[in-house]
Formats: C-alpha cells, sequence, structure tokens
C-alpha cells in the first residue's frame, strides 16, 4: 500500500487491474464481476476476501440484491431519474447495515484485506465497502490442561471477542 492515497479510476477494468497489481494476483481474493439492469447495460464487480468475509451473506444479500432484484430493472432509467446512482444503490439497493462511500486505493485495500465487502461501478470513481466480516473460530469449550473442582468450565478461544464474552 501507498503512502499518498490514490483516488479510484472511473473504469472499473482499470481499478480491478490496480488491484491485482497491488495483491499480486491472490487466489484468496475473490473478484466477481457482474451485469446489472433488465439489459445487462451496467457492469459492476463485488470484491472479498475468502476466509475472512461471510460468503452466504454476501451471496444472500449482496449478490443475490444485485442479479435477481435488480435485473427487473432498467439501469438507464434509474440513472436518469436519480441524480446521484450510487446514492440510489446505498439507500434503495442495499439492504445491509454497515457501507460507507469508498474513494481511494488505500481505504479499498485495507477495507478488503480486513474482511469487508467491496463493490464498485463502471463509470464511476467511488464505490462502497460493506461490513460482512466473518472467520470460522473455536467454540467455547471446557479447558483439557485445566481442570477445576468449582467454577465455570470454559475456556478461552482465539476470537477475542468470544474471549470478552466470556469475561
Amino acid at each position: 500500500m501507498t503512502g499518498t492515497s490514490e483516488p479510484l479510476q472511473a473504469s472499473l477494468q482499470a481499478n480491478l487491474q490496480k488491484i491485482n497489481t497491488a495483491l499480486g494476483n491472490s487466489d484468496d481474493i475473490i473478484v466477481r464481476e457482474i451485469r446489472l439492469g433488465a439489459k445487462a447495460e451496467m457492469k459492476a464487480a463485488v470484491l472479498f476476501t475468502d476466509g475472512l468475509a461471510d460468503t452466504k451473506s454476501i451471496l444472500n444479500f449482496i449478490l443475490e440484491t444485485l442479479l435477481v432484484d435488480i435485473s427487473k430493472q432498467e439501469m438507464s432509467k434509474q440513472i436518469s431519474a436519480h441524480a446521484n446512482l450510487l446514492q440510489f444503490f446505498k439507500d434503495s439497493i442495499l439492504t445491509v447495515g454497515g457501507i460507507k462511500d469508498l474513494t481511494d486505493f488505500d481505504m479499498l485495500l485495507t477495507s478488503l484485506l480486513s474482511g469487508d465487502v467491496i463493490l464498485l461501478l463502471d463509470g464511476y470513481a467511488q464505490g462502497f465497502v460493506i461490513t460482512m466480516r466473518s472467520w470460522e473460530s473455536r467454540s467455547v469449550t471446557e479447558p483439557v490442561a485445566e481442570t477445576v473442582v468449582r467454577g465455570p468450565r470454559e475456556g478461552f478461544t482465539e476470537n477475542l471477542r468470544t474471549n470478552t464474552a466470556l469475561i
């Protein structure tokens, strides 16, 4: 990641090429290129890191919404009806909780490698960071090496949030 923050390009392919170059074409980065609208007139891409993002939620709340719900609408009508298509996506299309605007590559790379989902639209030098982090963790169990006679029989795990909930 660079010290100076470069803005996103309006070209989807240019942004994807820059991401692939910066991350060395990593197999862990999933890039799903899709076409939106009834006539598939708008290109978009959904990016996430495999193992850090909640794949089921991405399929159910992002890709299904974009591919099924928007496929019934003509994007050219939506673009002309709404002065800001990105705001329309944020307010009316995406049915997820945490959405932030994305304008530069540093934020894109940091968010992508932190487990967030990135949505980029062709023709816009802006995108979205969608919070859908998830990773594998052990469940709370009794520690094998440290048995107790009285008191709780739960042991800490690698997940900090689970540990703080136990305390």
